[in-house]
């Protein structure tokens, strides 16, 4: 006799993205997808990581077109995944700002947010040129991990997100794709930027979406009242 198939007829949650409000439909992860993750996880690949929770929504999710979400939006949805999955609320250890006490502060998933989303995606470098950025998504993010995972230098990791980031040229109303140059023409058009030029570019990187959720606690040493700003998809675990 075959062994039955469970939870063949799985239900059926629906998620909104709080940057542009699409709705998308998903069930939980089961324990296929969750072994994919850990063996991931346990691998301490960052690549890894990735592909397995990029696969993980693909299979819970199929309706997101994860090559057009940012990999915040991305972040978001695998959060809300795992929140259906193994549990709304998590715990993660947080320090006392006074005492620097680490207190084990229980957090709910479906409270998180996005931050830093900006609707103006395009800078004015002059009368004449215009460019338009972009951000990062996973699909990015896969193909320049190896040189981010080694990059040590804080400007140089700043420099390859705003490489990573950089989506259309307008000039003279010709438009001018990133995608069809190459590493050396974009090289040569970020160094010929004046300082002012750049640093317009740079506050776009800075201020790319991420995770967000606020922490509040009574530290069990000192008693402070600590109210902690979480921010990026790693500090939720």
């Amino acid at each position: 006799m075959a062994l039955p198939i469970i939870n063949d007829d799985k239900p059926i949650y629906e998620v909104t993205l709080p940057t542009n409000k699409k709705t998308y439909r998903y069930r939980p992860f089961l324990v296929k997808e969750q072994r994919n993750i850990l063996m991931a996880s346990e691998s301490g690949s960052a690549r890894d990581g990735v592909l397995a929770m990029i696969q993980c929504i693909e299979s819970c999710a199929p309706e997101a077109k994860i090559k057009d979400m940012s990999t915040a939006e991305v972040d978001f949805l695998f959060l809300q995944i795992r929140a259906k999955s193994v549990g709304e609320k998590t715990d993660i250890n947080l320090k006392c700002k006074k005492c620097e006490e680490l207190n084990e502060v229980k957090i709910d998933l479906t409270e998180v947010s996005i931050s830093g989303y900006q609707e103006n995606d395009i800078i004015e470098l002059n009368d004449k040129i215009k460019l338009k950025l972009k951000y990062t998504t996973y699909d990015d993010t896969i193909k320049n991990i190896t040189d981010i995972s080694e990059e040590e230098s804080t400007s140089n990791l700043i420099f390859k997100s705003l490489k990573m980031s950089l989506y259309s040229l307008e000039v003279d109303e010709e438009l001018i794709m990133f995608s069809d140059e190459s590493d050396e023409e974009i090289d040569k058009f970020l160094n010929s930027l004046t300082p002012d030029q750049l640093e317009k570019c740079l506050n776009f990187i800075r201020d790319l979406p991420k995770l967000q959720y606020d922490a509040k606690f009574a530290c069990k040493s000192c008693g402070e009242n600590n109210e902690i700003k979480i921010e990026g998809f790693q500090d939720f675990f």
